[in-house]
């Protein structure tokens, strides 16, 4: 029972080592902890400050990120035009060439056509005069190989050549 009623002398040398215990961990233990706390909580506030800079950073990259990317896509949405516009400019100039070329070769070809039907009829016609010129010839000298028939035709042309002068 003697623990549970103290003692005066142990009550001292007990508080007064208690009062050293605590004077030399705080000088020499609980300073150099409160300052690693300190630092660490210095440490720490700037972390969060550089995080909060680089998220604000993070942030305007982002930013200009999107801004590149849209201009990137008007320039190429541009560019995709005027490659559109030029395909249809050099197919519609290679249409029109192409119209042109067609429309100079039915036109070659209708003027030889032309020629050649003219050559054709030119040739059919001097065939036809020969022809005529020659079974003519046969029939009149068939006709005008005996003298009757000579004076005959001769008064018939007569007569006709008379009609005729009369007639105008």
């Amino acid at each position: 029972m003697e623990l549970l009623k103290p003692d005066v002398g142990f009550m001292f040398w007990h508080s007064a080592i208690m009062l050293l215990t605590f004077l030399v961990l705080g000088r020499f233990a609980w300073k150099p902890l409160l300052m690693f706390i300190k630092e660490r909580e210095e440490a720490y506030r700037k972390a969060i400050a550089e995080r909060q800079k680089i998220a604000k950073e993070i942030a305007q990259v982002e930013t200009t990120k999107e801004k590149i990317l849209e201009e990137a896509h008007a320039k190429s949405d541009l560019i995709i035009q005027e490659a559109l516009d030029s395909k249809e400019a050099l197919l519609q100039a290679a249409t029109q060439e192409g119209d042109a070329q067609k429309q100079k070769i039915i036109e070659d070809a209708l003027q030889v056509i032309a020629e050649e039907r003219q050559a054709t009829q030119s040739a059919l016609k001097k065939q036809t005069v020969e022809l005529v010129i020659h079974t003519t010839e046969k029939l009149l000298t068939k006709e005008l190989s005996e003298t009757h028939n000579q004076q005959k035709l001769i008064e018939k042309m007569i007569n006709d050549v008379e009609s005729a002068s009369n007639a105008t």
